[in-house]
């Protein structure tokens, strides 16, 4: 899901007119945004530091500058955290079902990944009990989990959450917290869910509520000492200059407002 074949290309005659697969805001991206792309300088190289919207997302969401990296989509991060962090041997436990990714960066690094099935419709203590019982037991260098889950959509508490990272942290493990759905959540935990915890990489995509799959743009928060371990194994200038324009745009209030009434409608149909 979530990619064209040959038969939609330009030019083409459409074969798929709604793909279910790709889960964005059907109003597409504000339009302070398509406006900053355009004024983007195709003929400039990249800032490699990302000043700017590591800035705007600063302002935006309350926490330093550097506790923050801006990448060419959460895939890249997901990648990045795996090489930063995954050794040959390692183990990687995924809150399951989940996004392939997880599992296949971790595989590329000669981890072992094991998924760890939550029961659905239950409460967030039952949900993460095996879970944290597996990090006690198997002390994994990374796990990964998505609030909301994906892809059934559910909602898990910042309490949850925060057992589950406390879990990590006496573990020696990294939580990696994807947040790309946050925001189409009944009550969203905002960003970062868990703010200032030492044994969190937040992931914030900005490819869902802000209708931007093919610009990839997002970010990490965490640990300083994280996000730098990050940031030593990225892609120079992965993250184009149209993506930062974008994401300087998306964290507006002109941005967040375009967000919040759409996410509206769209609950409401």
């Amino acid at each position: 899901g979530g990619r064209l074949d040959e038969n939609d290309v330009a030019g083409a005659t459409p074969v798929v007119r709604y793909d279910f697969s790709v889960c964005l805001n059907a109003f597409g991206p504000p339009p302070v945004v398509i406006d900053a792309m355009r004024r983007s300088r195709p003929d400039e190289y990249p800032d490699p530091y990302c000043r700017a919207p590591r800035a705007a997302a600063a302002v935006r969401w309350g926490r330093p500058v550097d506790e923050l990296a801006f990448c060419a989509g959460a895939t890249e991060l997901m990648y990045a955290a795996c090489f930063a962090y995954l050794r040959p041997g390692d183990r990687v436990l995924v809150d399951a079902p989940a996004f392939g990714e997880y599992a296949r960066a971790a595989a590329l690094c000669g981890a072992s990944t094991q998924p760890v099935d939550a029961p659905v419709d239950v409460g967030d203590g039952v949900r993460f009990r095996t879970m944290i019982d597996e990090i006690g037991r198997t002390g994994p260098r990374l796990v990964f989990c998505a609030a909301p889950s994906s892809p059934f959509g559910e909602a898990i508490g910042r309490d949850a959450l925060g057992e589950l990272a406390d879990a990590c942290a006496t573990a020696g493990a990294l939580l990696v917290l994807d947040q790309a759905y946050d925001a189409f959540a009944a009550v969203p935990l905002g960003t970062p869910a868990l703010p200032g915890h030492r044994a969190v990489l937040h992931l914030r995509s900005l490819t869902k509520d802000y209708a931007l799959a093919g610009v990839r743009a997002a970010f990490a928060i965490g640990p300083t000492d994280v996000i730098d371990a990050v940031e030593r194994v990225r892609v120079p200038w992965a993250a184009s200059s149209a993506a930062q324009a974008a994401a300087v745009a998306a964290l507006s209030d002109d941005g967040d407002a375009h967000v919040m009434r759409t996410v509206i409608a769209l609950r409401g149909e």
